[in-house]
């Protein structure tokens, strides 16, 4: 199966196979998934379940280091790196930086190149750079 025979109907993205496609085709209708706890909704059933931990006492996963809680052991792992000072590096910017939460990092990334109005320049977009 080609990405392009799995195309959503709805807004045209393709994906490599079926499956991801059916996951990805819910989101475009209400999130019919809520939490009976504090109402936040969700499009699919795992999610939800996923969600249910956060209201779990005590919480399951607990830093040998420093005894703070976590709902999910992925957070856990990720918390204890900072105990072991494990720093990443950047791949745009080269600074290193903590893993704080997926998809997050502690240090800013750089401000892009901008150009404000009156500028001399009059190159194309690739000369920007």
């Amino acid at each position: 199966v080609s990405i392009s025979d799995c195309r959503c109907d709805i807004c045209g993205k393709g994906y490599s196979c079926v499956s991801a496609l059916k996951t990805h085709r819910v989101t475009h209708f209400s999130k019919t998934f809520m939490c009976e706890v504090c109402g936040k909704a969700f499009y699919h059933a795992s999610h939800l379940t996923r969600h249910t931990l956060v209201h779990q006492e005590p919480r399951p996963f607990s830093c040998s280091t420093c005894g703070r809680r976590f709902t999910q052991a992925a957070n856990l792992r990720s918390h204890q790196a900072t105990h072991a000072g494990e720093k990443q590096l950047c791949s745009v910017c080269g600074k290193s930086f903590h893993p704080c939460r997926v998809g997050m990092m502690i240090r800013s990334a750089p401000p892009r190149l901008t150009l404000g109005r009156g500028s001399d320049w009059t190159g194309g977009p690739s000369e920007a750079l």
